[in-house]
């Protein structure tokens, strides 16, 4: 029985090194929708999730504004490995990895936007 454990372990392990592009993107969109911040409203403390508040702010904008509008993901709200993973890449893989996290993250967040905005949407790093 541990022989099989471990075997599944290790399997996992080196897959886990091996992460894919479309991983990488699921993972960081993932982490970004589980990041809240604590907001105080009326001597209450609300914790909300971070993202989306930047997303229902941002997505009406996107089809009117000129210049459009960018989604700023901070890289401190990206766990270590993430990170690690996002630096391994080459410039413009890590620019498509960003790009379609951030559409997930629409998608996630304000799904009637999504399709029409879709096209239209940019992404900013900010450390």
């Amino acid at each position: 029985m541990l022989l099989v454990n471990s075997k599944i372990a290790a399997r996992v392990e080196r897959s886990a090194a091996q992460w894919t592009e479309e991983k990488l993107i699921d993972m960081i969109s993932q982490n970004l929708a589980e990041v809240r911040v604590i907001i105080e409203h009326k001597d209450e403390a609300l914790l909300i999730p971070k993202y989306s508040e930047r997303i229902i702010y941002l997505a009406p904008k996107l089809a009117v504004f000129k210049p459009i509008p960018e989604l700023t993901i901070n890289l401190s709200d990206l766990n270590p490995q993430i990170l690690k993973k996002l630096y391994a890449l080459d410039k413009k893989s890590r620019k498509y990895v960003l790009l379609a996290a951030g559409k997930h993250l629409f998608k996630i967040f304000f799904p009637y936007y999504h399709n029409m905005v879709a096209d239209l949407i940019k992404v900013k790093i900010e450390k």
